[in-house]
């Protein structure tokens, strides 16, 4: 795939950097069309998620105490279509695409951030083997065509994954494994090699879960449900077809988009889209929490000293107002990066370097964004919020513990992105996670 050539505004109302892009976007063909079905599939799909958001929500301190999803709450997730939402129609998936995931985690957070988190990362690894060889995905998708493949990046010294003869042998252990509890599989990484540009290289290879050990680290102030406790892998030996170079996730032509050339979806990068998930999660949760402060804590709170109930005080309702300012705006520009992704791919275009410098800002700045919304209807809902049956303290601690994950760490994505925007580049970063 290719870019679009940098675009510079020609004159005013012409406009000017993203709208620029999308203005030219929408004068070039689609090549790449989702199959005629597919608008249907995702609308009955997000009803089903819809209703399974109460029952998320009811099971969230349960999730919580566990530090993984309660078996019948993974079940409910389950039957909306989630696991098997990037697996081919021809393999009893949806065959659905960044929309209808991102859309489905901002709803499943609006019951429980984590579980949110949760889901979408469950979710992820139908899209990896559906990207991969059709020896893999016959063995994978043979088994049933909910993935419920998990992964992790985070290796710790002394790990290997090595060939020896016809087979591959892993071993080590590796960190923050979100969902590992409630996975079949686990996809783990590795670098091997350095390219020609002097960049990082990776293996990924992807074990059945019966085969590793969970070490019971994952003991935090928040995102508790999300299990991401640490792995343990002992000479569990794999057939090749279970081992690949990680950046095939990246590639916009692999194995998947020959096998399944209907399925637009597989030729999108994953590191271009897997900010917009992020969002997905802190904006859903975001969400919930104003709308569960103006039902359920404005109108019944009172202060002490006898003022009546926050609704009718006049800076709880200019607080409220920017807390709804903050979370409306940001769903707004979260649906906008849906769809400036859809636009390029579907033309058969890669995001250019300013594109992706957007998209990392914006991303980083919206997920701030809708952490700021709960930030101030915290502030207003009184000492009793921090009880842990009350959601908001849920959602809150959920949000201070996420926010120091690299997706929330705005110093970082704004500098990388300013670079890229004044002309400098990314210097010596690499580009994998760009």
């Amino acid at each position: 795939m290719s870019s679009i050539a940098p675009i510079e505004a020609t004159s005013v109302g012409k406009g000017f950097g993203m709208q620029a892009v999308k203005e030219k976007l929408e004068e070039m063909p689609v090549i790449y069309p989702v199959d005629p079905g597919a608008a249907q599939r995702e609308k009955d799909f997000l009803d089903r998620v819809r209703a399974v958001v109460p029952k998320v929500r009811e099971q969230a301190l349960e999730a919580e105490k566990l530090r993984r999803l309660p078996d019948d709450l993974l079940k409910a997730i389950q039957d909306t279509g989630m696991f098997r939402l990037h697996t081919p129609l021809s393999a009893g998936g949806l065959q659905l695409g960044l929309n209808a995931h991102a859309q489905a985690a901002r709803l499943i957070s609006q019951g429980d951030l984590s579980t949110g988190w949760t889901s979408s990362f469950l979710t992820l690894g139908s899209l990896r083997v559906s990207k991969r060889s059709k020896v893999l995905q016959d063995r994978i998708f043979g088994e049933q065509p909910d993935v419920l493949s998990c992964g992790t990046n985070q290796w710790r010294e002394g790990s290997s994954i090595v060939q020896q003869g016809d087979t591959w042998v892993v071993n080590g252990r590796w960190g923050f494994a979100s969902g590992v509890s409630n996975a079949r599989y686990i996809e783990v990484t590795l670098p091997y090699a350095r390219n020609e540009q002097g960049q990082e290289q990776r293996i990924a290879a992807l074990i059945p879960t019966d085969k590793i050990d969970i070490v019971d680290v994952w003991h935090m102030s928040g995102m508790k449900a999300t299990g991401s406790n640490d792995v343990v892998i002992n000479n569990v030996e794999l057939e090749p077809e279970f081992v690949t170079a990680y950046e095939l996730r990246n590639e916009t032509e692999n194995p998947g988009t020959e096998l399944h050339p209907d399925f637009p979806f597989l030729r999108y990068s994953t590191h271009h889209f897997v900010f917009v998930l992020h969002i997905a999660y802190v904006l859903g949760a975001a969400e919930r929490a104003v709308e569960y402060f103006r039902t359920e804590i404005a109108p019944k709170r009172k202060r002490p000293w006898g003022t009546g109930a926050l609704i009718e005080s006049p800076l709880v309702q200019k607080n409220f107002a920017e807390a709804r300012y903050e979370v409306e705006t940001a769903a707004v520009l979260f649906d906008y990066q849906i769809r400036l992704l859809e636009q390029h791919y579907e033309r058969g275009l890669e995001p250019d370097w300013d594109t992706r410098a957007y998209l990392n800002s914006s991303s980083v700045g919206l997920i701030h964004q809708a952490a700021r919304a709960v930030q101030i209807v915290a502030r207003m809902s009184g000492g009793s919020m921090h009880r842990e049956t009350n959601e908001l303290d849920r959602t809150q601690r959920d949000i201070e513990v996420l926010m120091n994950h690299s997706s929330g760490d705005w110093d970082f994505h704004a500098e990388s992105s300013g670079r890229v925007q004044l002309g400098l580049g990314l210097g010596n970063r690499p580009d994998t996670f760009f």
